[in-house]
């Protein structure tokens, strides 16, 4: 009589797949039998190994398509079957054992977790039942003697009519095995935490079973249930970056989150539904690209605080899947060297900045006649802790909109064409009218004729208003790109005035003020005469409005010539001054 120990390998399905906050298992069943052919003492001892259940890229899409993280994982035994030849079971106990090594595989960077245990749903699971029913007859599982079940890895000498599980080959050697653990209380088999190796772990198993004549003549069976957990892989979506990383621009984040590799079809359309928090606001996504095995967002959130901590997240999801990205930052501000036009300009941006520190910024709306020309204007963090433009304004015949200037009500404002005859300023209500912006044609040139060409503004025109007659007081608009406005009439105690600028530079003279190279006057520019309607002083005089007024018909402004400065002077509203903005 001979008695057969055999593993059987199944045929594979698929299963779910891997993503940040869920694992992905994989089962291979071992199926024990025990059976007796002909006579009492004749018994057979039978494992199979039933079907391993494998990767599931094709219907979790978003991982092996989406973030690339086509995690495969599986359990394949070595062989499909082992048989072993006994002679007569001895009245004693006869010991049998078979192995076989089985192969796990993951190729999450992270590693895999792998778990035993019974799989049926007998009362006492880890039995091996006379022919599958549990009323009929069984085997026990190795116990201490104590009639209490051993569960693997608490091992004992076999007894006599049981059966064990052991994954240690000096156990095997001293026949010394335990009991597989019941479904629902697995045990923890193996812990890989890096990547596998590509021919995958061998993992070792030796069953055993040791009968006398005692037992009944048939065949006991159970089911071995081995189930392999993928750790999420840290190259799934990665820590995201969050640009600029000194803080957010204009209340907009712009967030890089890294994928594992670059996706197949390159299609921001395969990412699924992408949403984002900063803090506990969502994010309104403005713009969604992706560069190689990158998701770049911008998104916009409200006012964020200077100095503040803020956490950001980043969620993928597709088909029943979620993928979390996160990551924080201190919102410290930009400075001037972070930012590239006129309009992302804020007084935190100013704050920030190193005094002395000059820069280049374009106005977004153009310059010129109707916003035709590229408008850069120089800027610099003075001593004052002000941002001020050193180039004069250049824009007229063209409309502007409260999006790009500093204004936000009404919605647009057209800054006048230039002058087409010389009495255009000449009229009875020039103190309050808007007018026709006038031009320097240099024939007061003294030098650099070729320069005087930026427009001269009247002062309702140059707080962006249709007329000023009543106004007393400083209206909160101006011509000058969003986030800067005109400076404020006062003494050198009252902030973003030229009373204050000019002193803590020391300047009381034109000639100091053009010496100074830091504040960008390089001329004397002139003005506009409304009386006469012609150009004067160029090259001898410099005249700029501030946002004050001083009376209904009347404006404060910086006056300044080689002898002298005078930063709170008041002249007409009517006439043409040139126009420098301070940051707000």
């Amino acid at each position: 009589m001979s008695v057969k120990f055999n593993i059987t390998r199944g045929r594979g399905t698929k299963n779910s797949g891997l993503s940040l906050k869920k694992s992905t298992t994989h089962k291979a069943y071992n199926t024990f039998a025990l059976g007796a052919f002909a006579f009492l003492a004749a018994y057979v001892v039978a494992s199979v190994i039933a079907p391993v259940k494998n990767s599931s890229a094709e219907t979790q899409e978003v991982a092996a398509k989406v973030l690339n993280t086509d995690t495969q994982i599986s359990i394949t035994p070595g062989q499909e079957k082992v048989t072993l030849n006994v002679g007569q079971p001895d009245p004693t106990g006869t010991f049998i054992s078979g192995n076989d090594t089985l192969t796990a595989k993951s190729t999450s960077d992270s590693g895999y977790q792998l778990y035993v245990s019974m799989d049926n749903n007998h009362t006492n699971g880890n039995r091996l039942y006379l022919n599958g029913d549990e009323s009929s007859g069984y085997i026990s599982a190795n116990n201490n003697g104590s009639g209490t079940d051993i569960v693997y890895p608490t091992t004992a000498t076999l007894a006599k009519n049981t059966w064990g599980l052991t994954f240690s080959a000096e156990d095997n050697n001293n026949q010394v095995y335990g009991a597989a653990p019941l479904m629902g209380n697995e045990y923890l088999l193996k812990t890989r935490s890096t990547a596998t190796p590509i021919e995958g772990d061998a993992v070792p198993v030796w069953y055993a079973v040791k009968v006398d004549t005692n037992m009944v003549t048939g065949t006991y069976s159970g089911n071995i249930l081995y189930t392999i957990i993928a750790e999420a892989s840290n190259a799934d979506l990665g820590i995201p970056s969050i640009n600029p990383q000194a803080g957010a621009l204009n209340d907009t984040v712009n967030i890089s989150v890294p994928l594992q590799s670059t996706l197949e079809n390159n299609q921001v359309s395969d990412l699924g539904t992408i949403t984002a928090k900063i803090g506990n606001e969502s994010c309104n996504i403005t713009n969604t690209t992706l560069g190689g095995a990158t998701v770049n967002l911008t998104c916009t959130v409200p006012q964020l605080t200077v100095g503040s901590t803020y956490n950001v997240s980043v969620y993928i999801q597709k088909y029943d899947s979620t993928y979390v990205a996160e990551n924080a930052f201190e919102y410290t501000s930009p400075t001037l060297a972070n930012i590239t036009t006129m309009q992302e300009m804020t007084s935190d941006i100013c704050a920030a900045t190193d005094t002395g520190t000059k820069v280049t910024l374009r106005d977004t709306r153009g310059g010129g006649n109707a916003g035709s020309q590229v408008a850069n204007y120089g800027v610099v963090k003075a001593a004052d802790g002000n941002c001020w433009m050193t180039d004069n304004l250049n824009i007229y015949n063209y409309t502007i909109s409260a999006e790009t200037s500093d204004f936000t009500s009404p919605a647009n404002y057209t800054i006048p064409a230039g002058i087409t005859a010389t009495t255009d300023w000449n009229t009875n209500d020039y103190a309050t009218k808007k007018v026709e912006v006038s031009h320097g044609l240099g024939q007061y040139a003294s030098q650099d004729q070729q320069y005087w060409n930026e427009p001269y503004y009247n002062w309702t025109v140059a707080v962006a208003k249709e007329t000023t007659a009543g106004v007393t007081t400083a209206p909160d608009t101006s011509i000058c790109p969003k986030g800067w406005t005109l400076p404020t009439n006062g003494d050198n105690g009252v902030n973003k005035s030229w009373a204050k600028l000019l002193h803590v530079y020391g300047i009381d003279t034109g000639a100091k003020l053009l010496a100074n190279g830091t504040l960008g006057f390089t001329k004397y520019y002139g003005y506009w005469g409304w009386n006469y309607a012609s150009e004067y002083t160029q090259g001898s005089y410099g005249y700029f409005w501030s946002g004050t007024p001083s009376a209904e018909t009347n404006a404060y402004f910086l006056y300044y010539y080689s002898g002298g400065v005078y930063p709170q002077n008041s002249n007409h509203k009517g006439v043409g001054f040139s126009i420098r903005c301070v940051a707000r």
